[in-house]
């Protein structure tokens, strides 16, 4: 017969609070399960109260089991099970904000990559608006040399041609000189001839006297025939010298026209190709105008298509967040359904409750009749009903324990399984190994499901075994209750059902209210989901309409933008090419002009040379005039035409020097770039390896750290191997048998305790009478049968007493062992949490590292690869073969190979921190070699400028 269970429920839980705290149980934890009894849950998720009859409450279980048959192992309250106790609600809490926090990290992380691509774009277009200004400035500063070498060109010509200008004045006063000289001969002559011829005429007489006189004198005469031969032999020299010089002086005048003549061309052909350069010159000023205007356009476009960019990572960032919303409104309709659901089955829950109870409330009144005859009957079954509920209670503790481990299992085989599928989803966003990481995840995630399955495939076996148990301790409790009930009688039930039915009234009062705030919420939520969707209103729609429109037009504009700059790119290419060739025109011009000026050189060097010679005859033919001053006028003409070759040959050497420095200054940059190349592909190298041997030292110490804390495990006696989960269990298992073994002592020491009281106030009742016998009888015969047994019952006494401090001792040992193997188990299941999740962290760091050290090795691989592109460019602009080093090569080697003995050596300081014990042999190592420890790390040059 079911006797319902009501207020001796309370009385129930009492003894079971009581025999779980003498078991060790926590009194907060027993607390938690009367508070969980008072108002209980079915696997179904519904309520059931202590003032309800068993019979009642298994019909109702019943007729929902069919309704509510995929959750009889689960009822979830916002994801988490009910069963679940306060640790896995705060764990499944903390893992909720975990998860959001992830999201946010995933949406700053896009949000990072968008604006890290949009910082790249514009880094680009920045180096490139670099080059294009270096190169501008570097057409400036040709332009500048240009015009300077000009310029000092044209003050060359202009002091060069003064120069001849002057020697040109000189020599034609000097002929001019020479000439007004043998003209003052000729004419002396002629004055000399006339004076002569008039003497001679007026003399005529005397002449006719000498005559005779010389007829007198034969020698007289003789020697007058002579002077007179004499004279016209000076005469006919002179003669002849004057119309040489006239014919020399005309030849020269008109060789010295016909220079002018050649001068005056050659500087036609020079101011022609003054012009000419002046053209090309405002021609490249063009070019590099152009040029600026197509810079600035470039600038100004790429202003704009940045602020597209930004544009479009804001509206790609407001559509992800409203997908987020999106989805959150959506789940939270989801739950809010289910949440409805749930208490429409709890109201119709309750109200067949409510009419069983009522109909329960009519029988009880006929069964407390009955029960009062079956209560003596009932006394007897008591003891055996407490047995067996101390039998089960020990099997739910022991299945207890069970589930407990199992759902461990479980929360890890859930954990695994969530590292899995984030590995895959990572696994799919690489790019570059994605075919393997894919394949890898996905047998690592089917690994994983294997596990999930089989656990909970372990944790329902546990649970039915669970179910079983609890069923047959329901049953036990439900004898127990029902005799208690019997026994205490059955007086309250009337007035506790009453009571209970105004409780089951104004529940029901409140769970329709709640039910009518579900469907309010449910509207609005309906109303928000609807929006979601994207319905929206006739305006939102007219303003999203023409968003898009403007959107579409902007769109069009900037590709017919981008259009026209193409076009633009592409003319400016058709002029570069063109301006190209022809600068290279203009350079084959200037080198037919220099090899045409070089020639007008040498012929200006032959007529001088051939002046020189006609100067040394007319030197020869006035010798006899004025020898020493035509000697000194000959050295001063040659000390004129060596200061003139001097100074030619300074003006060459100049020349020959400013080309030079020029020529060096491009041979400087040009070294500069590839030295400043070289030494960057060398630091990026340097920069690579570097972190390619910290990620090799950080996988190395995380595998011994791995190593250190996977230990392989212990080998049974069958050979296998043991996990840790076994020792775990074996602990517990330890753990209950040291349990049971203090229950057994401490009923032992309670029975030995209450010997012991029994013993004392037996041997108080003896020394009593011994005190009357004493007083009663002044002698006593110590050989009486009174005085042996009193020796034998103090013997006894102490023998008991002696035997209960034993007791008591193994007593306080045997509770200091079971509190010191409470201690290490609760120590074994922290250490196997630790190394669960350093296992965990150490797999998916190790899997991180892995990953870090392929994107790394490609790294390396591409700058080792133009690292020596750029040897060989450097080799060869140098002149030099591949396989042979240059000296910056070599400088650079060394200058690598010292950051990175400074890089080991502060590596090795720092270690040294950590491991103390290693400092002083190191020191003394590196003292042998002359090495020092940095105290600050080195620096690493920066990486900010364009390597091309």
């Amino acid at each position: 017969m079911d006797i319902p269970v009501y207020e001796v429920a309370d009385d129930e839980h009492e003894d079971d609070k009581k025999d779980r705290l003498e078991a060790g149980a926590n009194e907060d934890e027993v607390e938690e399960e009367k508070e969980l009894d008072n108002t209980s849950v079915n696997d179904n998720g519904a309520t059931r109260w202590v003032g309800a009859s068993d019979e009642g409450y298994d019909n109702v279980e019943n007729l929902d089991q069919d309704e509510d048959e995929d959750d009889d192992d689960m009822a979830l309250d916002g994801g988490v099970p009910l069963f679940a106790n306060r640790e896995n609600r705060e764990l499944h809490k903390h893992i909720s904000q975990l998860e959001l926090e992830l999201e946010k990290a995933q949406e700053k992380l896009l949000e990072h990559e968008e604006r890290k691509r949009a910082m790249a774009e514009h880094v680009k277009s920045v180096q490139q608006e670099f080059r294009h200004t270096q190169q501008l400035l570097e057409a400036k500063r040709k332009e500048l040399d240009t015009e300077k070498h000009m310029e000092q060109m044209s003050k060359r010509e202009a002091g060069r041609v003064k120069l001849e200008i002057a020697k040109t004045d000189t020599a034609k006063e000097d002929l001019q000189t020479q000439l007004s000289a043998v003209q003052n001969e000729i004419f002396k002559g002629n004055d000399l001839m006339d004076k002569f011829k008039v003497s001679m005429n007026f003399n005529q007489e005397e002449l006719e006297q000498w005559t005779l006189a010389m007829t007198q004198n034969e020698d007289d005469k003789n020697a007058f025939e002579r002077y007179m031969k004499s004279d016209d032999a000076k005469t006919k020299e002179l003669n002849f010298t004057i119309e040489k010089l006239t014919v020399e002086l005309q030849e020269k005048r008109k060789l010295l026209d016909e220079e002018v003549t050649e001068t005056q061309a050659k500087q036609i052909e020079l101011d022609k190709t003054a012009e000419e350069f002046r053209a090309r010159h405002r021609e490249r000023q063009d070019v590099i105008h152009q040029w600026q205007n197509a810079i600035a356009q470039v600038k100004a476009r790429d202003e704009d298509i940045q602020k597209a960019g930004e544009n479009f990572a804001i509206s790609k960032s407001d559509l992800r967040h409203a997908k987020k919303d999106l989805g959150a409104e959506k789940a939270r309709l989801e739950a809010l359904e289910a949440d409805c659901q749930e208490m429409e089955t709890q109201s119709q829950l309750v109200d067949r409750i409510l009419q069983k109870k009522r109909a329960e409330e009519v029988e009880v009144k006929e069964r407390v009749e009955n029960f009062r005859a079956e209560v003596e009957l009932r006394k007897t079954e008591v003891a055996k009903a407490s047995n067996e509920v101390q039998i089960a209670r020990q099997k739910v503790v022991n299945a207890k324990l069970g589930i407990e481990e199992a759902q461990t299992k479980l929360d890890g085989a859930r954990e695994r399984l969530q590292v899995a599928k984030q590995a895959l989803e990572e696994a799919r966003n690489d790019t570059s190994t994605a075919e393997l990481s894919a394949s890898a995840a996905e047998e690592a995630l089917h690994a994983r499901e294997a596990e999930v399955k089989a656990v909970e495939q372990a944790l329902a076996h546990l649970k039915d075994v669970t179910f079983r148990e609890s069923e047959a301790l329901f049953q036990s409790r439900q004898r127990e209750a029902n005799l208690l009930a019997e026994i205490s009688g059955a007086q309250a039930t009337g007035k506790n059902l009453s009571h209970e039915i105004q409780r089951l009234d104004e529940e029901s009062l409140r769970q329709k209210e709640l039910v009518y705030t579900a469907e309010f919420q449910i509207q609005q939520l309906e109303r928000r989901v609807a929006r979601a969707k994207g319905i929206r209103s006739d305006d939102e729609k007219k303003v999203l309409n023409k968003r898009i429109a403007e959107c579409k037009q902007e769109l069009e504009a900037a590709q017919s933008q981008n259009g026209m700059l193409l076009s633009q790119v592409k003319n400016l290419e058709d002029e570069l090419r063109s301006t190209k060739r022809a600068a290279v025109s203009a350079k084959e011009q200037r080198k037919e002009l220099s090899a045409r000026l070089h020639e007008l050189k040498l012929e200006n060097g032959s007529a001088e040379n051939s002046l020189q010679g006609i100067m040394k005859q007319k030197e020869d033919a006035m010798v006899n005039h004025d020898l020493m001053k035509l000697q000194v006028k000959s050295l001063r003409d040659q000390l004129n035409e060596r200061a003139d070759k001097v100074y030619g040959l300074e003006n060459r050497k100049f020349q020959l020097e400013m080309s030079m420095q020029e020529r060096k200054k491009e041979i400087q940059v040009h070294s500069d770039m590839q030295r400043a190349r070289a030494k960057l592909a060398e630091e990026e190298r340097h920069k690579i390896a570097m972190e390619a041997k910290d990620c090799k030292l950080r996988v190395q110490k995380l595998e011994k750290k791995f190593a250190t804390i996977a230990k392989s495990p212990e080998v049974g006696e069958d050979g296998e191997e043991r996990s840790q989960a076994y020792f775990v269990i074996a602990a517990a298992q330890r753990r209950e048998e040291l349990q049971r073994e203090g229950d057994e002592l401490d009923a032992e020491i309670r029975k030995a305790t209450r010997e012991i009281r029994a013993l004392e106030e037996t041997l108080a009742d003896i020394n009593a009478i011994n005190s009357k016998s004493r007083t009663a009888a002044h002698r006593a015969n110590p050989k009486s049968h009174d005085a042996m047994e009193l020796r034998r019952v103090v013997r006894e006494t102490e023998a008991a007493r002696d035997t209960a401090f034993k007791k008591k001792k193994e007593l306080q040992r045997l509770i200091a062992d079971l509190a010191e193997d409470k201690r290490r188990i609760e120590q074994l299941h922290e250490q196997a949490k630790v190394a669960s999740e350093n296992s965990l962290h150490l797999d998916q760091t190790h899997e991180q590292v892995v990953a870090e050290v392929g994107q790394q090795q490609a790294q390396l691989d591409r700058a080792n690869a133009k690292l020596r592109e750029h040897r060989y460019q450097h080799r060869e602009s140098l002149g030099l073969s591949r396989d042979k080093e240059s000296v910056h090569e070599t400088i650079f080697k060394n200058d690598l190979l010292n950051q990175t003995r400074d890089s080991v050596l502060y590596t090795l300081g720092q270690l040294t921190k950590e491991f103390p014990e290693m400092e002083d042999d190191l020191q003394l190592h590196l003292g042998r070699f002359g090495l020092n420890i940095p105290s600050a790390p080195p620096e690493t040059p920066s990486m900010g400028f364009d390597v091309a």
